[in-house]
């Protein structure tokens, strides 16, 4: 049976690099099929070389095999919920219309620049830094309770507590909630169910759970460049649609592990060291 491999954009840069990647990609091509993505797409595309980043969007071309990369993370969480509510099993969960920019990027690197390539930059740094302030509203407020028996000692601690607190569920996603064009009625009656059955939402709820502990709760190593930023954190819906999700990142590959246990269905994570060392010996 095919398998889908999803390559987030650490991985996808190990083998940009990597001098086997032709050799890797024909034995990938015979297991099943590359996934990449919208947020693969803008970080690529800040490559502020533009020889390097004319490459690296070739390379992403070849992988993508004339496929749409898959959606940002909102789009697919509001079509998630979508058909959850009205009892559908499939969903588009590649780039529309909308992205129209972004499949013509691809299809031609040498459009993306002057103003094109400021746009991107400014996407980026929006899709990384949207945590930044309310980890550290939450940090204040988490660092003030003296009693250490009250903090959460582990990431699946705190899960457990936020998938138990109602209230947290409401205020966390409520607004989020609406935006998918749904009201708060409905959400109140159906958030539990929600955020368990459909595997985009539970995965991105799980995966900002672990980066409030990890960025606001820990008394160390809590620091932004040790944890998955911003694009990591959204990336973790991607889980939904693949059967292996390969990364190259640390953190990302410790915070992916932890959340794939929660799935409907078995994923793997796998580094692409990991990756390479399989496929190259089958």
């Amino acid at each position: 049976m095919s398998s889908i491999y999803y390559f987030d954009t650490s991985a996808f840069n190990a083998l940009f690099k990597d001098n086997d990647k032709e050799a890797i990609l024909i034995a990938i091509k015979k297991a099943g099929t590359i996934y990449l993505s919208a947020f693969n797409f803008i970080e690529i595309s800040s490559t502020k070389n533009a020889k390097k980043r004319i490459k690296l969007l070739e390379f992403f071309k070849q992988l993508s095999e004339n496929r749409r990369p898959l959606d940002f993370q909102a789009a697919i969480l509001k079509q998630s919920l979508e058909a959850f509510l009205n009892g559908k099993n499939q969903i588009n969960i590649s780039i529309g219309n909308m992205q129209d920019g972004i499949w013509q990027a691809i299809q031609d690197p040498n459009l993306l620049k002057n103003k094109a390539f400021k746009e991107t930059l400014q996407r980026k740094a929006k899709e990384e830094n949207w945590l930044n302030e309310p980890h550290k509203r939450a940090r204040e407020k988490f660092q003030q309770i003296d009693e250490i028996s009250v903090k959460p000692r582990t990431s699946v601690q705190f899960l457990k507590h936020l998938y138990a607190n109602k209230r947290c569920i409401q205020e966390s996603f409520a607004p989020l909630f609406e935006k998918c064009g749904s009201t708060k009625q409905i959400f109140h009656e159906k958030e539990q169910s929600i955020i368990r059955n459909v595997e985009p939402w539970l995965f991105y709820f799980t995966a900002i759970g672990i980066s409030i502990f990890n960025r606001a709760i820990k008394q160390f190593n809590f620091a932004k460049r040790k944890h998955p930023g911003g694009i990591d954190i959204q990336q973790a819906i991607y889980l939904s649609f693949c059967d292996y999700f390969i990364t190259n990142d640390p953190g990302q590959y410790k915070m992916l592990k932890v959340i794939s246990k929660l799935g409907h269905r078995e994923r793997k994570i796998i580094k692409f060291g990991k990756l390479k060392e399989m496929l190259m010996n089958n």
